[in-house]
């Protein structure tokens, strides 16, 4: 794990929403060490009966998409799963859920990329974009991006267009303790 950058492993929370308490459960959420990895809140209908089956058609055609495309990522993330229960939401304006500053979704599914600051405005996609495979790719790539560690190289590694062999073995030598993932220039 060299220097500790490693993402740690996935981790998907789901609270359901009698067990939800908004600024203890984001709080911690947008607080958790996550190493570079990016951390989303996907709000979806809740699936009820045997089989459980969700109450939204939009939700049953967007999350697969969802699932799909981080799988096809391979990388590690944090995720927040609010399950939304049909009846108290349907046609409530005044749902916490709508209504609470961090979250204010206008319909499920609705997932919203977060940082140790909160939500991320532009990186939100509702109940039509969440649907949409490209838009879903753009959302991950724009996540994936936002959330990647930022490292700067000391000054002295840099090359000075002298002693090219040095600098190359320098390199060499730094570029095993980070994730493949990092481009270092």
């Amino acid at each position: 794990q060299g220097l500790g950058l490693l993402p740690p492993p996935t981790k998907i929370d789901k609270v359901v929403e009698a067990k939800f308490d908004p600024n203890k459960t984001l709080s911690e959420f947008m607080t958790a060490d996550t190493r570079g990895a990016p951390k989303f809140v996907l709000v979806v209908a809740e699936s009820v009966g045997v089989p459980p089956k969700s109450w939204c058609p939009d939700c049953v055609k967007a999350v697969p998409i969802i699932d799909e495309e981080l799988k096809s990522r391979g990388k590690s993330y944090r995720e927040l799963i609010l399950p939304v229960a049909r009846q108290g939401y349907k046609g409530n304006p005044e749902h916490m859920y709508r209504t609470h500053p961090m979250l204010k979704i206008k319909g499920v599914p609705s997932l919203i990329l977060f940082t140790e600051k909160g939500p991320v405005p532009e990186a939100t996609l509702g109940e039509d974009t969440c649907q949409d495979p490209a838009a879903v790719k753009k959302f991950f790539d724009f996540a994936y991006a936002l959330s990647a560690p930022k490292i700067e190289i000391a000054p002295a590694l840099s090359y000075d267009g002298e002693n090219l062999e040095k600098a190359v073995a320098d390199l060499e030598k730094i570029r095993d303790q980070f994730p493949s993932s990092l481009e270092i220039k």
